[in-house]
């Protein structure tokens, strides 16, 4: 009844205006002082505009802005929105108290919830669970808020259950749900138990309202593992001034957030014994048992049946492996199915796993189905244990001679063999010449000539690129040769002879040194020809030759013949060709 109190007591008080709407609601009505009272007010219907309760001053309580959450709905064309104010109320003295009417005008229209009466004691905090205030022997070190985590037992069998409980101490007034991350639990299987239960207890004389959740562990090896700390967020109030009357100076108060995080748990996992291990010994811890039934006590030969096995008892089910079925002749089997159910009872992981399997019975008889067997260890009795089935019993009689036949082929007595009755087949065409296809491929007689093809052709553009540079640089003349096929021709064809030869010169050094006669110096010529290995002596004779027709252009009444250009510039071109 304390637990329906204390979850379930809700008072709310509605007031309307047009689709406008504002309630308010309470989580309970009777609480002690170390509780905390939480006020939620909620205006529904058409939109709000923004509009903020106007709380009044509430006698016998400290208030405390918690949050704001909205929503919003659209339907039809038609928008709604839903907005809710959280309010923590601390109570300030025991006593028969009255939450005052809260009022607010929304849109021009003016909202007015109803009082709500709530009842504060002084004395023991009513027990949520029902029963007497629990003393717990455990260290607070003089804190408003701490939390703990501890186990059944640290020493364990790879299998057993392990129960860890995760405690939060409070005395202190909460201002939203407190938001809990579980420890890391490496080399165990994890398994929550709900529900989360909620207690009084006295640690070293002080009351602490408590919050237990539970886990069950599975080791999954042996050796030893290290629980880590759990942590746990919570938002509290922050009060400067708790005596006095500062309501509206913690209006806007959010609190402050805490994180709790409790002492990491050091746990040893010894193996399964393995002296009186039985040899179908699987894996299983716990405490089992096993049972095996036909859907149905008599068949026919070929007609389905379904064989369920039932392993149930306390320990992880959802590890349970199906029991391997024998391979008899009796009997043939096919895929097995199985289902879960989880019963996590008095903090204890129990249930059953069920397989079911269809069979067919292939001979007729009374048939006897073998029994099967589970082996497991049993950490309580610290012993291996073999639980079994009962055989099943099953009458088959043959198969209805005068079930009709399907359709294709029948099999008949009395010698006639086979006859047909009828065809399920279509053939794509059923009449025709059929032309023979000839030899494959592979086996023609071009084939290996076909084969050698590609190789013939890779040569052939192989050499032809190799003949092509080849053949360009022999029959390309080079640049001395047509300098002196020039020179040949230019010389006999007076006054213009020297400007050919000049022109001739400058050509033959521009293909040598690379770029455009007209761009040449004197400098990148001898740097140009250096580089190409020639000797000073002929780096000297073209500056000469250079400098000459030079004279020769500017000062042609003082340069020497024509012919002697040609026959100097003839010989400097041989020589250099020769080197």
């Amino acid at each position: 009844m304390r637990r329906i109190l204390l979850f379930v007591a809700m008072l709310s008080s509605v007031a309307r205006a047009g689709d406008l709407s504002l309630s308010a609601e309470v989580d309970r009505t009777t609480l002690t002082m170390n509780d905390t009272l939480t006020l939620q007010l909620t205006l529904s219907g058409g939109r709000g505009g923004g509009a903020q309760p106007q709380l009044p001053a509430i006698p016998g309580f400290r208030a405390t802005f918690a949050g704001q959450s909205q929503n919003i709905n659209y339907m039809n064309g038609h928008v709604s929105s839903q907005v809710k104010f959280t309010f923590a109320l601390a109570p300030l003295s025991p006593g028969e108290h009255v939450i005052p009417a809260i009022s607010m005008t929304v849109n021009g229209h003016p909202l007015s919830t109803q009082p709500i009466p709530v009842t504060v004691l002084s004395g023991a905090a009513p027990d949520p669970a029902g029963g007497a205030v629990r003393q717990d022997r455990v260290a607070n070190g003089g804190r408003t808020l701490f939390v703990t985590t501890s186990l059944d037992k640290t020493v364990a069998t790879v299998g057993e259950q392990r129960t860890l409980l995760f405690r939060f101490y409070s005395r202190a007034p909460l201002l939203s749900q407190p938001r809990y991350q579980p420890p890391d639990t490496t080399g165990f299987m994890s398994e929550d138990l709900p529900p989360q239960r909620r207690c009084i207890a006295t640690v070293q004389g002080v009351r602490y309202q408590v919050i237990e959740l539970a886990t069950a562990l599975f080791p999954t090896s042996s050796g030893k593992f290290t629980i880590g700390p759990a942590a746990l967020e919570c938002n509290v109030q922050d009060f400067q001034d708790p005596l006095g009357d500062g309501f509206f100076q913690n209006f806007f108060n959010q609190g402050k957030t805490v994180t709790l995080r409790s002492d990491p748990i050091l746990v040893t996992v010894r193996p399964v014994p393995e002296e009186g291990r039985p040899a179908s010994f699987r894996g299983d811890v716990g405490n089992f048992r096993i049972s095996a039934t036909f859907d149905k006590n008599s068949a026919q030969v070929h007609d389905p049946l379904t064989l369920t096995v039932t392993i149930s008892g306390e320990g992880n089910v959802k590890s349970l492996a199906q029991p391997p079925l024998p391979v008899t002749k009796e009997f043939k089997t096919y895929e097995t199915l199985s289902s879960l159910n989880i019963d996590k009872k008095d903090g204890r992981l129990q249930g059953s796993k069920v397989f079911t399997t269809v069979m067919k019975p292939e001979v007729s008889g009374d048939l006897t189905f073998p029994v099967l067997s589970l082996s497991f260890f049993d950490p309580q009795a610290n012993a291996f244990r073999t639980v079994s089935t009962k055989p099943l019993t099953l009458r088959v009689s043959p198969a209805d001679p005068a079930a009709a036949p399907g359709p294709g082929v029948s099999f008949t007595s009395g010698g006639e063999g086979l006859k047909e009755i009828g065809r399920d087949i279509r053939f794509i065409k059923t009449h025709g010449a059929l032309e023979p296809q000839g030899l494959p491929i592979q086996e023609r007689p071009w084939f290996p000539y076909a084969e050698v093809l590609p190789g013939l052709v890779f040569v052939a553009l192989w050499s032809g690129r190799i003949f092509g540079r080849v053949g360009k640089r022999r029959f390309s003349p080079s640049a001395g040769r047509k300098a002196l096929r020039e020179i040949k021709k230019a010389q006999g064809k007076e006054p213009s002879t020297t400007a050919a030869l000049h022109r001739i010169f400058f050509d033959y050094l521009a293909a040598k040194v690379g770029g455009n006669a007209q761009g040449l110096t004197p400098e990148s010529v001898a740097v140009g020809l250096a580089n190409l290995g020639y000797t000073p002596q002929t780096l000297k004779s073209v500056a000469d030759l250079w400098e000459e027709f030079d004279h020769a252009r500017y000062t042609p009444a003082l340069s020497p013949q024509a012919s002697s250009f040609g026959v100097r510039l003839a010989e400097l071109i041989r020589s250099m060709e020769t080197k």
